[in-house]
C-alpha cells in the first residue's frame, strides 16, 4: 500500500514489512514481524496507523510513525480486505462470510483501545472486498456468492442494507464513488458494474433475480430477458434505490482479473489480470487509458497512490514490486528477490553493493545504503553456488559459481 503522502509504498516480503521511499531511493525494514507470510497491509488516511495480516489472521496494530506495535490480535479467520474508514475512527475487515467494524485507538489513553462494534453478516459465501463511504456511514461489501450488499449507518442503533446481483463470477473489487451517489463492481470474469444510488419516495420495483433486503420482501417478475431484468434492478432503501446504469467486460482471453484499486479523487481504475498484465481506465465511463505487460505471471496487487500519478504492482510468484508513472510511461521503482531461494552473498570491499546469487539461476547486485537491486545477471544455466567480489577501487569484478 502507498503511505498517506503518497511518496512511499509499504511491502510485504515474507513475514516482514518493507518501506521504500521513492522520493528519497531509499528503502528500510520495520523492527517486528508477523507469525507467517504477510497476506494483507493497510494504512490509515492520516498516516497513523498499520495493520499487517498474516495468512493466518493474526494481526498487528502498528504506530507507523513510531514503528512501535500496540497491539497484537487474532481474527479467528483468514482475512481476505481490511479498510480504514476515511475518518480513521473504525476500520472494517472481511469475516467468513461477513465482515466485522471496529474502532480505532484514539489520542486519549483507553482501558480498551480496540473494541468490536458491528458484525455485518447476510452473504452465502466468503467475503471477498469492501469499501467505504467518503461519510464512513456506508460500508460495501463483495463475496463469493456473487452479490453485493451495501450496509448503512454504521455509528446508528439501527442498520439498513441493501443486496445488489447481477454478476456471473465472484466480486473482486467494490468501490464507492468520491460523491456517494455511485457504486463500481469489479468480477473476477472481467465485468465492470456502475450503480447509481437514486434518492425519492417512490415505490421501485425488485426485478427477477432481486431482493429488497430492506423492508425483508421479495418480488419476481419472469417478463423480458436476463439482461434486461438485470439492468432494470432496483435495490430499496427507506423510499430510494440503487439502479445498475452500465456494464463493460475488460476482454481478456483466458485471463482473470487478480486485482483491483479505485483512486476516487481522480476517478481511476487499475485492474491487475493473470496474465501479468494491467489495464488503466476512467470511470464511470470505463474509458481505457493505459494496458501493459510487465510480467509474465499474476499481478496479485495493484494500488494507486493518493494523487493518482504512481501506479504499485505485485506478483507474488516473482516477489516482484513495480512502481510506474503512467503518464511519462516509465518505472520510478522495478525490485524482484530472487524467485527461489537464496544460496550465497557477499560484500563488496567497500561496503556499498552486496551480490547475491540464488536457485533461479541469476546473481543480483544491491546498493546497501538505498536497499535497492540495480541490477540482475542470468548468464548461468543452474543454481548460483558462490559469489565472490575480487579487485579494488573501480576496478571491482564478480565471480559466480
Amino acid at each position: 500500500c502507498f503511505s498517506s503522502d503518497g511518496n512511499s509504498v509499504v511491502s510485504a516480503v515474507g513475514n516482514r514489512l518493507t518501506v521504500y521511499d521513492l522520493v528519497r531511493h531509499t528503502s528500510w525494514v520495520l523492527p517486528f514481524e508477523n507469525r507467517k507470510n504477510i497476506q494483507l497491509v493497510t494504512l490509515s488516511n492520516n498516516g497513523r496507523f498499520l495493520i499487517s495480516v498474516d495468512v493466518e489472521g493474526h494481526a498487528l496494530f502498528i504506530n507507523f510513525p513510531r514503528r512501535i506495535i500496540l497491539h497484537r490480535f487474532h481474527f479467528k479467520r483468514k482475512v481476505k480486505g481490511i479498510k480504514f474508514s476515511p475518518d480513521d475512527e473504525l476500520f472494517a475487515v472481511t469475516h467468513g462470510h461477513g465482515s466485522q467494524v471496529w474502532k480505532s485507538p484514539s489520542a486519549r489513553r483507553e482501558f480498551s483501545p480496540l473494541t468490536l462494534k458491528r458484525t455485518l453478516g447476510g452473504h452465502s459465501d466468503e467475503v471477498t472486498c469492501l469499501d467505504w463511504s467518503t461519510d464512513s456511514q456506508s460500508v460495501a461489501t463483495g463475496s463469493k456468492d456473487l452479490q453485493i450488499r451495501v450496509y448503512y449507518r454504521m455509528r446508528g442503533k439501527h442498520m439498513a442494507h441493501s443486496v445488489l446481483t447481477g454478476h456471473r463470477d465472484k466480486v473482486v473489487g467494490v468501490f464507492f464513488a468520491d460523491d456517494g451517489e455511485r457504486l463500481y463492481s469489479v468480477a473476477r470474469d472481467g465485468a465492470i458494474f456502475v450503480w447509481e444510488f437514486e434518492a425519492g419516495e417512490r415505490k421501485a420495483v425488485a426485478h427477477k433475480g432481486t431482493q429488497d433486503e430492506a423492508s425483508g420482501s421479495s418480488e419476481d417478475s419472469d417478463s423480458g430477458s436476463e439482461d434486461e431484468a438485470v439492468a432494470r434492478v432496483r435495490k430499496t432503501v427507506r423510499g430510494s434505490s440503487w439502479v445498475l446504469q452500465k456494464r463493460e467486460f475488460l476482454w481478456e482471453p483466458h485471463t482473470q482479473v487478480k486485482s483491483v484499486d479505485f483512486n476516487r479523487k481522480t476517478s481511476l481504475m487499475v485492474v491487475g489480470f493473470s496474465n501479468g498484465v494491467f489495464a488503466l481506465h476512467e470511470m464511470p465511463s470505463t474509458t481505457s487509458i493505459h494496458r501493459l505487460s510487465v510480467s509474465n505471471h499474476a499481478l496479485n496487487t495493484a494500488t494507486i497512490n493518493c494523487t493518482g500519478e504512481w501506479l504499485a504492482l505485485g506478483s507474488s510468484r516473482l516477489g516482484q514490486l513495480l512502481v510506474w508513472e503512467w503518464q511519462s510511461e516509465s518505472y520510478v521503482i522495478k525490485q524482484q528477490g530472487h524467485q527461489y531461494g537464496l544460496n550465497c552473498l557477499d560484500f563488496s570491499p567497500d561496503g556499498h553493493l552486496v551480490a547475491t546469487g540464488g536457485e533461479d539461476a541469476k546473481l543480483k547486485l544491491w546498493n546497501t545504503s538505498s536497499g535497492f537491486c540495480f541490477i540482475t545477471l542470468t548468464g548461468h544455466t543452474g543454481p548460483v553456488t558462490g559469489v565472490r567480489f575480487t579487485g579494488r577501487g573501480n576496478a571491482k569484478a564478480v565471480v559466480t559459481s
